[in-house]
Formats: C-alpha cells, sequence, structure tokens
C-alpha cells in the first residue's frame, strides 16, 4: 500500500467567549501541536458583553485538507477547553445561526424598517476567509463567489459544468482551492511586541473588564502532557464539563 505524503498545514479554527472585550494580546503555545491564538476582531464597541471571535492556529502534517482540518479541529477542541479551566470563561465553536436582522433605510423623506432572515457570520480579513462555522460554512471569498454548488451532485466551475459522485462538501479540494493555498502558506511565528500575562490564575476571569492569560499557562500545558493515560482523561472529561457550565448563549 502506497501512503500519500503528509505536508504542513496550519489550520485557523473559531471559538467565541461572551465577554466584556476578549483576550488580550496574542499567545503562542508548544503543546501536542504549535498554537496561537488570540481575539480576531477589535470591535469599537466596549463594555458590552458580546461573542468575541478568539481564533486559533493550530500546525499540523496531514495528507489533504480535510485531514488537516479535522486534527486540528480535534485538538483545538481538547486545547480550548483546558484553556477555559485556566482562564474561567466559556469557550464555544463559532457557529452561525439564523437570525431576524431588522434594517432601517431612508428612502426619499421616508424612513423604511425590513425585517431580513439571514445567517451570522463574519470576516476574517486577515485570511480573506467568509466564516459561518468551522466546517460548512468557512470559505476563502475567491473560492465562494467563483463556485456556485448547482445540485447535490454538481457543480460550475469557470462556467464549466462538472459532475461528481458523493454530497458537495466544503472539505472537496476542488472547490476550495484558495482555502487550501491559504492553511498551507500560514506561517505560525513568534508573538510581536511583548504579551500581556496575569501574575496568577484569575478566577474571576468571566467578568474582568482586561482578560489576561496568566504566566503559568506553558506549564499548564505542560503537566497536563504528563499525566498518565486515565488521570489525563478523568482531567479532561472534568474541564469539559466545567467548560459547559461557563458558556452562558
Amino acid at each position: 500500500m502506497i501512503h500519500k505524503k503528509q505536508e504542513k498545514y496550519t489550520i485557523r479554527i473559531y471559538y467565541y467567549i461572551l465577554h466584556d472585550t476578549g483576550i488580550k494580546g496574542e499567545y503562542l503555545i508548544n503543546w501536542t501541536s504549535k498554537i496561537k491564538f488570540k481575539s480576531l476582531l477589535n470591535e469599537k464597541q466596549k463594555n458590552t458583553i458580546a461573542k468575541r471571535i478568539v481564533c486559533f492556529d493550530c500546525e499540523v502534517e496531514a495528507i489533504s485538507l480535510s485531514h488537516a482540518r479535522s486534527k486540528a479541529y480535534n485538538i483545538i477542541k481538547d486545547f480550548s477547553t483546558y484553556l477555559a479551566a485556566l482562564l474561567n470563561v466559556g469557550f464555544s465553536p463559532y457557529m452561525g445561526i439564523f437570525k431576524h436582522f431588522i434594517t432601517k433605510e431612508i428612502q426619499g423623506k421616508e424612513i423604511c424598517f425590513t425585517d431580513n432572515f439571514q445567517r451570522e457570520g463574519f470576516l476574517d480579513k486577515e485570511l480573506n476567509l467568509i466564516v459561518s462555522d468551522n466546517m460548512n460554512g468557512l470559505h476563502h471569498i475567491n473560492d465562494y463567489l467563483s463556485v456556485q454548488p448547482n445540485t447535490y451532485f454538481s457543480y460550475f466551475i469557470n462556467d464549466k459544468f462538472e459532475t461528481k459522485g458523493g454530497y458537495i462538501q466544503n472539505n472537496d479540494e476542488i472547490l476550495n482551492t484558495n482555502l487550501k493555498n491559504t492553511f498551507k502558506s500560514i506561517k505560525i511565528t513568534k508573538v510581536q511586541g511583548r504579551a500581556e500575562y496575569s501574575d496568577n490564575i484569575d478566577y474571576d476571569g468571566q467578568y474582568k473588564l482586561n482578560l489576561l492569560v496568566p504566566k503559568q499557562i506553558r506549564k499548564f500545558f505542560k503537566e497536563i502532557n504528563n499525566l498518565d493515560d486515565t488521570t489525563g482523561r478523568y482531567f479532561r472529561n472534568s474541564c469539559r464539563l466545567y467548560n459547559i457550565s461557563l458558556i452562558v448563549d
């Protein structure tokens, strides 16, 4: 059996926390993989409890885009769970849902209100990605504009009709050329400038205006790797339950 050669990818995974401002600064951690995380969007409106986007760049080796995204998602699922216990704030994978939005338009001298039923999402301007979730709702701008799915079994590429067995999936590399190139080109580098840390673990993190990462973060994740299998499994499950208890939605 011939095995495909693994290539290096850096996959970005999106989570959110409910907080006034989000995480202050960016941080690089060498854990089971090299991971860098930070608050992505610097919203102008502060002192308002809202969904603050946190992005995790995770370096993995994989045989395909699908394989890389799956590995990174599972790594960050555990990493964010432990981070929730350390920062005392709940982390949820970003999932844009359909909601009603009221828009105001001025038509002549009249003000008109329109009700729109749309899905939540945001634009990651750093990578030119349109984000509604971490799965099928993640597209590069150029892929999103150039590829228009026609049915579950067909699609258009460069004005040419193509057919393919199976369902159209967001992991299909033909439909995500720019997404694949983006995740292969990202390089995790050292944090620019001096990262800000708190001196100790703060158990009021969810209620603090400035959410700082404690200095002990690297020791914390190092000790997690040193746990035996049984203790590690119990600790992971405990952190998962604690994270769920912190999530308010």
